[in-house]
């Protein structure tokens, strides 16, 4: 048999003119984030030592594993972070956020209001504080990101862009 002789003129030519729709979805990463919610307050979590929005308030949430699915990783996160089990988790939002020109995120926002097991830090490295807020008025401290979030959550709408402008 004869191995057919291959073309590398368009592999090339991926890495000279890139398909700018591949290059995007290359780019774009995958997060649950879930709002513990009883009553009208939410839990949060203080940011510390990750290089990231430290000193800010956000809510138990992760990057998704290979071959997990959103609710996974919610339930995954939720028990690393502050070690709850959920019993119910319900999708709230979809959030498309771009942070910088080739940071582009795709976060589905969780609810649950019920849980075994009291909140607490599981991850003192990461984390320095948790605690219950109102969900109407949440720290001044709150990522950006996340007060959108809960403001568009607020107003029933299952889907928002943030950071786009």
């Amino acid at each position: 048999m004869i191995a057919k002789q291959m073309s590398w003129k368009p592999i090339l030519n991926n890495f000279i003119n890139p398909d700018p729709i591949a290059l995007l979805m290359k780019n774009t990463r995958l997060a649950s984030c879930v709002i513990l919610k009883k009553g009208d307050n939410v839990l949060m979590l203080r940011r510390k030592n990750t290089g990231f929005e430290d000193g800010k308030f956000t809510f138990p949430s992760g990057k998704l594993n290979e071959n997990e699915s959103f609710s996974e990783c919610a339930r995954r996160e939720t028990l690393e972070e502050v070690g709850v089990i959920l019993n119910n988790l319900e999708p709230a939002h979809v959030l498309h956020r771009k942070k910088e020109d080739t940071d582009i995120w795709v976060d589905i926002i969780f609810i649950s209001t019920d849980w075994e097991n009291e909140p607490e830090n599981k991850e003192p490295h990461k984390c320095d504080k948790i605690e219950w807020f109102p969900i109407d008025r949440l720290p001044d401290n709150t990522i950006g990101f996340i007060r959108h979030a809960v403001e568009q959550i607020r107003q029933n709408k299952n889907y928002s862009e943030f950071g786009w402008d």
